[in-house]
């Protein structure tokens, strides 16, 4: 190579690095200014589940215009005893009520009298965590199939085989999901997860929030339908 083409191949490469890191901090400017919807759910929450549909909708209506961010909220985090009787008779009660009203499909099997489920939501949430720190962007999608896996399939979620079996689909190797599951680390981030969305002031779920400017404003707390909340989204960014 000549002196010259050095130069010129030089000079190529220093301005592919300076266009590179430019866009770059433009994205992240970009996305810095971007409102955020966060939605605030458990995977074990009945109204969480019957409100899966609205906000999946909701997130895909804004997925140019808003960043998305899920947190666990931690319903019944560890729990120690099993359901008894009147716990039961509950929620059997509960799930008809959001099945009529959501439209989505329950079984009942693991609330039968011989049932001995541990209700501890904290293994879930857990599990969702953990596939956001192994696969960024995935931990909805998970979220999801945890709530079938529970309400449709009524597969117990203290078992990790209950999450090992979603993670072909995400590509995410079991092994390494074990490991990371069940290290004390990873069960120090859910414990501050929870504690999270305290500081936030949700006290119920599902609760969707936005936040603007460093502000973070309540749009809904409670099973909604999307139409209730995109209006109300949009109102708020209107006035920002």
């Amino acid at each position: 190579m000549s002196f010259r083409s050095f130069i010129v191949t030089t000079i190529v490469l220093a301005f592919s690095v300076v266009f590179s890191m430019a866009f770059k901090i433009m994205r992240q400017e970009k996305n810095a200014e971007m409102p955020e919807l966060i939605y605030v759910g458990d995977a074990m929450c009945s109204w969480c589940y019957g409100f899966s549909p609205e906000i999946t909708a909701t997130k895909e209506h804004f997925k140019n215009k808003l960043e998305f961010k899920l947190l666990n909220g931690g319903l019944r985090p560890y729990t120690k005893e099993p359901m008894d009787a009147e716990m039961k008779r509950f929620l059997e009660k509960h799930w008809k009520e959001v099945a009529k009203i959501s439209c989505q499909a329950f079984s009942y099997h693991i609330l039968a009298d011989s049932s001995r489920f541990v209700y501890d939501t904290e293994p879930a949430a857990r599990a969702v965590a953990t596939v956001r720190k192994l696969k960024p962007g995935s931990e909805f999608d998970f979220f999801k199939k945890v709530q079938n896996s529970f309400y449709v399939k009524n597969r117990n979620t203290s078992d990790i085989n209950t999450y090992l079996e979603l993670l072909p689909e995400f590509n995410i190797d079991k092994d390494l999901f074990r490991e990371t599951f069940n290290s004390q680390q990873m069960k120090q981030t859910i414990a501050a997860e929870f504690k999270q969305v305290e500081t936030l002031g949700v006290t119920g779920f599902p609760a969707v929030l936005l936040k603007i400017n460093g502000q973070y404003l309540m749009i809904s707390n409670g099973y909604s339908k999307r139409g209730e909340v995109i209006k109300e989204i949009e109102k708020a960014l209107a006035k920002k």
